[in-house]
């Protein structure tokens, strides 16, 4: 959702109230309500953060940290504009940049991979690395009225997984083989996956 803060769109204090109502109304990310806020302060239909907090009927802690967001480094701001942040997370990419230095972690916002979810984006800007990639999820599927329950492997990925059901199939009866002669569930037989 991409919104425009200017002169031409938000004119007044009045069309900026109307604006604010709208943001919160549609939950609009943080990064949005941050560059919102500041566009305010800039343009100087408010002059200060108490200024702006009455007139948009929010707290002064609320505005302080809105524009604390608005303050991240634009690299940054772009790589999490659709992640719902909290207020925490946002005290913590401020602190990572104390610690780490806004350059080091402007650089990693920047070769950040695409569709990184908040958890993989915390983990790159502090380590610099990504996190492993999962390549499968491993449930159980019931079956209709007592039938056969099923082991469902999902994966975004379903030819590389696909080409390798056979070894899938070895390594799940190994690791049942394992858990019998531990003493495991005795009388299970060797695992079947279907393909």
């Amino acid at each position: 959702m991409l919104y425009e803060f200017s002169v031409h769109q938000i004119p007044n204090r009045l069309t900026a109230v109307s604006m604010h109502n709208r943001l919160r109304a549609a939950k609009a990310p943080v990064v949005v309500m941050g560059r919102f806020y500041s566009a305010m302060i800039e343009r100087g239909l408010w002059v200060t953060q108490k200024e702006l907090a009455a007139g948009l009927g929010v707290s002064t802690a609320h505005t302080s940290r809105m524009l604390a967001v608005a303050r991240l480094p634009t690299v940054l701001l772009d790589a999490i504009a659709d992640k719902p942040l909290s207020a925490a997370q946002v005290a913590t990419l401020h602190a990572l940049m104390r610690q780490v230095g806004e350059k080091l972690i402007s650089e990693r916002a920047a070769s950040l991979p695409p569709g990184s979810t908040t958890a993989d984006i915390f983990a790159f800007l502090t380590t610099g690395q990504c996190p492993p990639r999962k390549a499968v999820s491993v449930s159980v599927a019931r079956g209709k009225k007592g039938g056969k329950n099923y082991l469902r492997i999902d994966t975004s990925d379903f030819a590389s997984v696909a080409s390798r059901v056979s070894e899938i199939e070895l390594l799940v009866n190994v690791l049942l083989a394992t858990d019998y002669r531990r003493g495991g569930d005795a009388g299970i037989p060797p695992a079947k996956l279907e393909g």
